[in-house]
């Protein structure tokens, strides 16, 4: 079973959707790894000039 959910990144662009930029898609393996993956992303500073 694998989990997916959405993260801040900075560095995320949409290929079609401008209102998704700023945003990652991200695939864990099971509900703690998702938790884990979303803590390290909150962790990373958000650089508004990457967009």
């Amino acid at each position: 079973m694998s989990c997916m959910g959405l993260v801040p990144d900075s560095s995320g662009i949409h290929a079609s959707d401008p209102s998704m930029d700023g945003s990652r898609l991200i695939t864990a393996c099971s509900d703690e790894h998702l938790a884990a993956l979303r803590a390290r992303y909150a962790a990373r500073p958000f650089v508004d000039e990457e967009q």
